[in-house]
């Protein structure tokens, strides 16, 4: 698990970031791992690079993220592969 989350919001988070980001789901998480999560973000606005800093920084405020229902739904749309 990646912050508290379960393996299939992970996944899914995982996903729907890497699509965002123009890369691999695979590629995404060895970034992370391996802390070269800054060259990805490089690719986002300002507006999207400031918000994703803060979500990583902050695991509070990912678990809030996450409990929006909106990203629920965006979620549950990427586990079922929609």
């Amino acid at each position: 698990m990646m912050n508290g989350l379960s393996s299939l919001q992970a996944n899914a988070l995982l996903a729907a970031a890497a699509k965002r980001l123009g890369k691999s789901p695979t590629e995404l998480k060895a970034a992370v791992e391996n802390g070269g999560a800054e060259s990805l973000l490089a690719s986002l606005d300002p507006a999207g690079q400031a918000r994703a800093k803060e979500l990583l920084g902050d695991p509070a405020a990912l678990r809030r993220a996450l409990a929006d229902p909106k990203v629920k739904e965006a979620l549950a749309r990427f586990s079922e592969g929609k």
